[in-house]
């Protein structure tokens, strides 16, 4: 099944999530899951919550819990060729510790300007700007899933287009699908180096992730055997993905048996939350969208959090002719009750202020149409 679920900011959509995984980890079954994160402090929330101390201490191997990157480098260090070997180890360059991106950049435009190769870029190859724009153009082209041969390809499209207009043109100045050709020729030579003499950096491992993962589904040598096991996929607090981690994620939902995609939402500021519906159309052209059902924790849910965060300054507004309900007696009529705004003065105690919460919810929730975990159900009785 797979879920888009759709809650308030202090929402308990997440604690259910964890509580999910963490039966999974106490019956030993760690492979089961994959649970990948937005930030590193939601990466620590969720990993502390799964091993809380006390139904889990601990487990042996690694816990499935990532961010991004550490999922890709997850895939790549666990992937086999077709004998049955891991792939060789390749040395980063784009860490802080061993920061020789554009220095090898630097020394391909040098060869390739010393080669008589660059026209366009010639006057800027030797330059410390054109370094730094080249090395930043090619992690955007890295993360919109574009590999060497497909540049050129597109470059190639364009040239051809572009051929009429080339030839009505007169004069010497280079034109703009010329710095595109030159970028592409860097592009593919620094790809190939990377590839020469084993090295890497976190562009590069995306897709070289998503190669491995096109390779799977081809049926080719590449294979990551232990993706064979997870039965549930969880994307927490994600708002927007790069295409290639898109791609990535288009080979990978429909693989796995249970997706969840775990949402803040709330129906009173739509302007606020607006990037996650572009990241639910995101998800719907990956899977189609009658494959994904919507568990809504709708407004109510943000009401209550809301009256529980701020109980002293309460106040309640009535249609006209309606008698205003006692919050001391939460059976009493608040079917058209609503949060107003606040007024000084007004003192009421957390429980009160919880059993009216309590009893607009289950006025105003029909079960029927929203799709709520079986434990949030249970616990607005």
């Amino acid at each position: 099944m797979k879920e888009i679920w759709l809650g308030p900011l202090l929402g308990n959509n997440r604690s259910h999530l964890i509580e999910r995984c963490s039966e999974l980890v106490a019956k030993n079954q760690p492979g089961s899951f994959l649970y990948l994160t937005a930030s590193h402090p939601l990466l620590e929330i969720v990993t502390q919550g799964i091993l809380d101390g006390s139904k889990n201490r601990g487990l042996w191997g690694e816990l499935p819990v990532y961010l991004f990157r550490g999922f890709v480098r997850r895939l790549i260090s666990t992937a086999i060729d077709e004998e049955g070997r891991n792939l060789s180890p390749r040395l980063p360059i784009d860490r802080e510790e061993l920061p020789l991106k554009r220095s090898l950049i630097s020394q391909i435009l040098t060869r390739l300007l010393a080669a008589n190769r660059l026209k366009a870029l010639a006057p800027l190859a030797s330059r410390e700007g054109c370094v730094n724009t080249i090395a930043t153009l090619i992690g955007e082209i890295e993360r919109a899933a574009k590999s060497p041969a497909e540049i050129a390809e597109i470059i190639a499209a364009r040239a051809y287009d572009l051929a009429p207009e080339r030839e009505a043109t007169t004069g010497g100045l280079s034109r703009q699908i010329d710095f595109d050709k030159e970028v592409a020729l860097i592009y593919s030579t620094y790809s190939d180096l990377l590839h020469r003499y084993q090295l890497t950096e976190e562009d590069a491992d995306q897709l070289r992730a998503l190669s491995l993962l096109n390779d799977e589904s081809d049926g080719n040598a590449g294979s990551i055997p232990w993706l064979s096991t997870v039965q549930l996929l969880v994307l927490d607090g994600f708002f927007d993905f790069t295409p290639v981690q898109g791609e990535i994620l288009r080979r990978l939902i429909p693989r796995v048996t249970d997706d969840v995609v775990n949402l803040n939402h709330d129906e009173r500021n739509p302007e606020i939350f607006r990037p996650f519906q572009e990241t639910v159309a995101h998800l719907c052209s990956i899977a189609p969208l009658s494959t994904w059902s919507r568990v809504v924790h709708c407004q109510v849910f943000a009401k209550i959090f809301s009256i529980l965060l701020c109980p002293t300054n309460l106040s309640l507004s009535l249609t006209p002719g309606k008698k205003r309900p006692s919050l001391n007696n939460p059976r009493s009529d608040t079917s058209n009750a609503a949060i107003a705004t606040p007024r000084s003065g007004q003192l009421q105690k957390r429980s009160s202020v919880w059993s009216y919460a309590k009893t607009t919810a289950s006025q105003t929730l029909r079960w029927s149409s929203v799709n709520v975990p079986p434990t949030q159900k249970q616990s607005l009785g």
